[in-house]
């Protein structure tokens, strides 16, 4: 404990300091003051913790230094030092906080010592309390927090109380949000396994911490909103306008937090998020309805990754044109392109139908994720070359392009021989090659073979041109050619005859073709094979 004797007497200072062993005791004098004045500016440096205070001195006596130091809340046991005489003083002493008194005529060591380790038992005592209070503070705005926590999950996930009820809730655990103009945020950080590779692999949640820490530093300045963690990459921002009539102002102060969030995380933690934006709506009992909304904005970002906010309003207000029924027929082919082992035309026709996703507004990516997943399994089951790939690959893929190459990878690595010496290794590229060669003296086109196969004109050209290593257009113009250069050995025959016996409209045409296959025309092609006979 520091002890600052206060007397104008320098006997009486020297006669205290030296009636005691004071470090032996507990205690260290720190200091000595001859008058008021001095003794406050040591009390401010050297934040004594009991001081001996003579009443009667010069400049300012002790009455004054005792209000100065409760005015300064200074925190330290006063003991007023007095004589005989001095009776009204130590009440008012006493009045203004002193703790005892001691009479300095009848100073001895075991008073002295006394008055003193009563101090210090009052003084410890008063620490205990305090850091009790202090501990108990922390813990009630610990538990203050959670629970507020808990019910803003409950809101979010419809299990909260409303009406009477709700309002106590509100006010007893300091909700920052109304029942008007509310909007729901939710948003989630990119490539979340691949940026937790950057943190200490010892603490698993110091990337959620920073998160955390960052949106509530940007929301401290931002009224009438509340922020939490759902789950391990999944954070909530509700917030609120109570006196707000236009829902476009509204929508612009949601517009600049999620702006605020995104630059700071990326700022501090370079790190890209996502977010999906309800619609505004008045009522904290619909906030689960809205929740789930957000969600639904969110999941397009497996589709639609090039944008980073998705507001459920534009998502369903500007919808395209539904290509589900086009979609499931493509499934069922896909499934026993699958099941027959057809890898090829698995691969072209889940690469058409990840491109139909694309040109939706909506897609409900968890039914494309599971088809996705249940594909990746059918393989792995099919396929023990594929030993690692299985559904659980696809919840690794962030976004559909990752999922393609995915496919793609494993597809072309473990099965796909493109132009083998039995030919293509597709059905479909094989039916496609049997009707060229049946029908390439006909009015033959890209359309003709689609619709005979019952694909897209684009799914079977991709797929052809990747097995063939050649365009469909090029591979019917090879055919005419060859079969031209057959008929032109007849002599008998006219070049335009040839033309149309080899499937082209028009001499000219077939001219052009000709020379650009086999280096010459077709009448200089004749003359050459002429000469060699």
């Amino acid at each position: 404990m520091k002890v600052l004797i206060v007397d104008d007497e320098m006997l009486v200072r020297a006669g205290i300091k030296s009636s005691i062993n004071w470090d032996s005791l507990g205690y260290t004098v720190v200091g000595e003051a001859d008058n008021g004045e001095n003794a406050l500016r040591m009390v401010e440096d050297l934040k004594p913790d009991i001081i001996l205070l003579d009443i009667k001195m010069p400049v300012k006596d002790g009455i004054d230094v005792l209000k100065e130091i409760k005015s300064r809340n200074a925190i330290c046991k006063v003991i007023v030092l007095s004589c005989h005489d001095e009776f009204e003083y130590v009440k008012e002493a006493m009045k203004h906080g002193a703790l005892d008194y001691i009479l300095k005529h009848r100073i001895n060591t075991d008073d002295l010592v006394g008055i003193l380790n009563s101090a210090k038992d009052i003084i410890i005592k008063e620490q205990v309390e305090k850091g009790n209070y202090e501990k108990l503070k922390k813990e009630v705005e610990k538990s203050r927090e959670l629970v507020k926590k808990d019910y803003l999950l409950k809101l979010v996930k419809g299990s909260a109380l409303i009406g009477r009820e709700q309002e106590e809730n509100l006010d007893g655990i300091g909700i920052n949000i109304t029942e008007r103009n509310l909007c729901c945020i939710v948003f989630e950080v990119d490539d979340f396994e691949r940026v937790k590779q950057r943190y200490d692999q010892y603490n698993n949640e110091l990337l959620q911490f920073s998160v955390s820490n960052i949106t509530r530093e940007v929301l401290s300045v931002e009224s009438e909103t509340e922020f939490f963690q759902y789950d391990n990459n999944m954070y909530v921002v509700l917030s609120s306008n109570h006196s707000e009539i236009s829902e476009n102002i509204v929508h612009a102060r949601n517009s600049i937090i999620i702006r605020k969030i995104s630059d700071a995380l990326s700022n501090f933690l370079n790190i890209n998020v996502s977010f999906g934006v309800s619609d505004i709506y008045n009522g904290l009992d619909n906030t689960c309805r809205e929740f789930g909304k957000a969600l639904k904005a969110l999941s397009q970002k497996f589709v639609h990754y090039q944008n980073f906010c998705f507001y459920y309003r534009e998502i369903f207000e500007s919808r395209m044109l539904d290509c589900s029924p086009r979609a499931t027929e493509m499934e069922s082919r896909i499934r026993e392109y699958a099941r027959a082992k057809d890898y090829s035309s698995v691969l072209a026709m889940l690469d058409e139908y990840l491109d139909l996703q694309k040109c939706e507004t909506f897609v409900d990516t968890g039914s494309v994720k599971a088809f996705l997943k249940a594909l990746a399994d059918q393989i792995h089951s099919d396929m023990p070359s594929a030993k690692d790939f299985h559904g659980s690959a696809i919840e690794g893929c962030s976004n559909i392009d990752e999922a393609w190459a995915l496919f793609e990878s494993v597809l072309k690595k473990n099965c796909l021989s493109v132009n083998d010496k039995d030919g293509p290794c597709s059905y479909l590229v094989k039916e496609a090659v049997r009707f060229i060669n049946s029908n390439y003296m006909g009015e033959l086109c890209l359309k003709a073979i689609s619709d005979h196969l019952g694909v897209t004109e684009s799914y079977i050209s991709r797929l052809f041109s990747r097995e063939m290593q050649v365009t469909i257009t090029g591979y019917i113009n090879s055919m005419r050619i060859e079969k031209a250069k057959e008929l032109l050995k007849n002599i008998k025959l006219k070049n335009y005859e040839i033309a149309e016996m080899s499937g082209f409209k028009t001499v000219i045409h077939f001219d052009m073709v000709f020379k650009k296959l086999v280096g010459c025309t077709p009448t200089e092609y004749r003359n050459r094979m002429a000469s060699l006979t």
